[in-house]
């Protein structure tokens, strides 16, 4: 530990090179477990939250090219505009419905933490169902990650998000989780 923060890092698999989203979603496994593993021997999270220490370059250039006025956060009317410039049919409607799934914390606008927990959330998503199970992470984990999770160990980890109990969780029961995640600057 560095100060008041746990460090989440990661570093690519000697056998296979590791995407950006793939090291960065290792680095979000990492802090899971370790959620985990407090919230099972009852300890307290670190002081200081969880310091995501990847490098997270391609994210701030996907999400700046999303942030047409350079506010800092992405809005509907600037989704949708880019949706249209890709072709895509969205109805304002619809994309308003993805951003408040996305929009964790009510203000009207992706910001680049969100926006980060939006993609890995995304990539972990195998069944492109909205959800995650254990058998997702299981699956992430070994084909991707290079990471053995069990399926009892993958179902505690979606148990701690779950307030519900169906083993599954959405988008924004995958960010809350994180809440406490700091993301650097990007000039770090």
């Amino acid at each position: 530990e560095d100060g008041d923060h746990h460090h989440a890092s990661s570093s690519a698999s000697p056998s296979k090179e590791l995407s950006t989203v793939d090291i960065t979603s290792k680095a979000i496994v990492a802090v899971w477990k370790d959620k985990l593993q407090r919230f099972q021997e009852g300890l307290a999270a670190p002081k200081g939250g969880y310091l995501l220490n990847c490098n997270l370059y391609p994210f701030y250039a996907a999400f700046t090219s999303l942030d047409l006025d350079g506010g800092g956060s992405v809005s509907i009317s600037e989704l949708c505009t880019l949706l249209h410039l890709h072709g895509t049919s969205a109805k304002k409607s619809e994309v308003r419905a993805m951003l408040l799934e996305i929009d964790v914390d009510g203000s009207g606008s992706i910001i680049f933490k969100e926006f980060i927990f939006f993609m890995i959330f995304c990539s972990f998503d195998v069944n492109y169902n909205g959800a995650l199970d254990a058998g997702d992470l299981v699956m992430i984990g070994r084909d991707i990650l290079g990471m053995n999770l069990t399926p009892e160990e993958a179902a505690a980890m979606i148990a701690l998000a779950d307030p519900d109990g169906d083993g599954r969780i959405g988008i924004r029961q995958f960010s809350l989780l994180f809440d406490d995640v700091i993301i650097p600057d990007k000039e770090q």
